[in-house]
C-alpha cells in the first residue's frame, strides 16, 4: 500500500509524532510511506525512518497555520498536481484547514476516494478559540470557511477523530453520522518512554527531592488554563507545604509569572520551559494534574498513566472521563472548578485516593503503537478499497 501523510507544518506536536510512527510503522511493515509538509520549518527526516520520502511544497518557513493565510490556499494546486503524481492508494491528514485544502485538491486530483482525514481537536471549542483572536469581520468570514470545510468532510470516504467526545462535537457541528466517524486512539511510545524515565532530570526540585511535588506538562496557552491550575495550587500550598513544576512554553507565561508573583507563591513555582523528556520530569513527581479548558485527548494523562504516576484531572471535553472511568485510574474534578482541583490535589498528596498501577498498565494498552496502526491500516483498507 502507498500511502502519503500531508500536513501544514513539521512540529513537536501530537498530531506530528503521531504521524511520525505511523510512517515508521508502516514502512516497517513493508508500505510505501511519503511524508509531505506545506512548510519546511524543521528537517522532519530526524524523525522518520530513512526508508519514508520526505517532501515540501514550499521553501517558506514560516508559521501560517491558520485559516486565512492566502500561501496555504495556493498551496492547493500543488496538492493536486503532487496526488496526480505519486498515485497514492491512501492521503491522510490532520487538522481542519489542511483537511479542507486536502479535500478541494483530492477534487481536483479525481483521488477523492483515496482520502482519509482525521480531527485530533475537539471542533466546536477549537474553532471558538480561534475566532476569540479576530475583530467581528474576520470572525464572520473565518467562521463561514470553517462551515464550508465542515460540509467538504461530507464528501470524504473516511474520517478518524482520537476521542468519543470529539466524534460527538465533530458529528454536532457538522452533522455528519455518526456511523462515518471513526473513533482511534492516538498511540503512546511505550519503549521511549520506559527509556526516557530512566534519565535523571536536571531540575533540583526532583534530583534533590524535599518536598512533594505536582506537575503540568503542556503548552503556556489559554486552552490549558493553567492560570486555574496556579489559583488552585495556591490553595494547596495553605495546607501542605509542595512544588509545582510547570513544563512547556507559551505566549501565557509572562502573565502566568505575574498570577505567580501576585499571589506570592514564587518561591513553590517553578516554569520549567520545553524539554524534550517530559517523561523524567513526570516519573519523580507525585502527582500529574490537568487543568485544560478542553483537549481533544489529552495524551499526556496516558503517559502519566503509563509511567505510574497518579493524576488529577478536569474533566473538561474531550477525554478525561473516557481514560479515568474506574477507581484507581485517577481523580476527575469538575471543569473550571478551582476549588475542587484544589481539594483533589490535596487528596492525592495525603494518600486518600486509591492508585492501582496494574488497572493503568491494563488501560493503557488500547495506546500500543502497533495496535493503533493496525486500527489505521484496517480503516485505510476499509474506506478506500486498498490493499
Amino acid at each position: 500500500m502507498k500511502i502519503l501523510f500531508i500536513n501544514t507544518l513539521i512540529l513537536h506536536g501530537g498530531v506530528e509524532r503521531l504521524f511520525h510512527e505511523l510512517a515508521n510503522t508502516f514502512v516497517k511493515g513493508g508500505h510505501k510511506v511519503k511524508f509531505v509538509s506545506i512548510f519546511q520549518n524543521v528537517d522532519v527526516q530526524k524523525y522518520l525512518d530513512p526508508r519514508v520520502q520526505v517532501e515540501y511544497l514550499t521553501k517558506d518557513n514560516k508559521n501560517t497555520h491558520n485559516v486565512g493565510s492566502f500561501k496555504k490556499y495556493i498551496c492547493m494546486l500543488r496538492i493536486a498536481k503532487l496526488l496526480r503524481r505519486e498515485k497514492p492508494d491512501v492521503i491522510h491528514s490532520a487538522n481542519t484547514v489542511v483537511n479542507g485544502m486536502l479535500i478541494v485538491s483530492a477534487i481536483l486530483a479525481g483521488q477523492l476516494g483515496k482520502l482519509v482525514i482525521s480531527e485530533h481537536g475537539n471542533s466546536i471549542y477549537d474553532i471558538d478559540d480561534v475566532l476569540r483572536k479576530y475583530p467581528p469581520i474576520k470572525r464572520f468570514v473565518v467562521k463561514a470557511i470553517y462551515r464550508f470545510i465542515f460540509l467538504l468532510y461530507r464528501l470524504v470516504p473516511g474520517i478518524v477523530v482520537v476521542s468519543d467526545g470529539v466524534r460527538q462535537s465533530l458529528h454536532e457541528i457538522s452533522h455528519i453520522p455518526l456511523g462515518k466517524i471513526k473513533r482511534i486512539y492516538n498511540m503512546v511510545p511505550f519503549e521511549k518512554i520506559h527509556t526516557l524515565v530512566k534519565v535523571a532530570p536536571s531540575h533540583p526540585w526532583l534530583t534533590q527531592k524535599d518536598l512533594p511535588v505536582v506537575i503540568n506538562v503542556g503548552r503556556l496557552v489559554a486552552q490549558k488554563n493553567i492560570d486555574l491550575l496556579i489559583r488552585a495550587f495556591a490553595d494547596v500550598l495553605k495546607e501542605i507545604p509542595s512544588r509545582l513544576i510547570l513544563v512547556g512554553e507559551g505566549d501565557l507565561r509572562p502573565a502566568l509569572e505575574a498570577t505567580v508573583r501576585s499571589l506570592g507563591i514564587a518561591d513553590s513555582v517553578s516554569f520549567a520551559g520545553y524539554t524534550d523528556n517530559p517523561y523524567a520530569y513526570i516519573a519523580r513527581a507525585d502527582v500529574f494534574v490537568l487543568s485544560s479548558a478542553f483537549e481533544g485527548f489529552p495524551l499526556v494523562l496516558v503517559e502519566s498513566m503509563v509511567i505510574g504516576t497518579p493524576i488529577v484531572s478536569v474533566n473538561c471535553k474531550s477525554g478525561p472521563d473516557e481514560l479515568i472511568d474506574k477507581e484507581g485510574l485517577g481523580l476527575l474534578t469538575p471543569a473550571g472548578d478551582q476549588a475542587a482541583l484544589a481539594e483533589g490535589i490535596k487528596k492525592m498528596l495525603r494518600g486518600e485516593v486509591p492508585v492501582d498501577r496494574k488497572a493503568m498498565e491494563e488501560k493503557t494498552k488500547a495506546f500500543e503503537p502497533k495496535a493503533v496502526a493496525q486500527a489505521y491500516l484496517e480503516y485505510f483498507r476499509e474506506v478506500t478499497g486498498s490493499h
